[in-house]
């Protein structure tokens, strides 16, 4: 089973609805991804644990139980997930979507 797509909706800097598609087929099957610090490579990969593990996320590793417990704890954790831009902006909701081929 791979990733065909992940939605990530007003989820952290990643304002909106975010498409991004994992095309891939038997002689590329890897996907990179990559950028400067601070572009989100960090939040894209803490909104895939966040949809896979939900309120067991704290239990995937270290970084993301260290990331809870300095926040507060999971309500805050997820609390201070809405983008604040689209808060601003009277938005109330954000999400996280994966999609995948079989």
């Amino acid at each position: 089973m791979l990733i065909k797509e992940v939605v990530l909706h007003n989820f952290r800097q990643y304002k909106g609805t975010n498409s991004i598609l994992f095309h891939t087929n038997d002689t590329k099957n890897i996907v990179i991804v990559s950028g400067k610090n601070g572009n989100g490579k960090t939040n894209f990969l803490m909104s895939l644990v966040w949809c896979l593990y939900g309120t067991r996320t704290q239990d995937v590793d270290d970084f993301f139980k260290n990331e809870i417990v300095k926040q507060g704890g999971y309500a805050k954790y997820i609390a201070n997930s809405l983008n604040n831009l689209a808060e601003d902006e009277g938005e109330s909701t954000f999400y996280v979507s994966i999609t995948f081929n079989d």
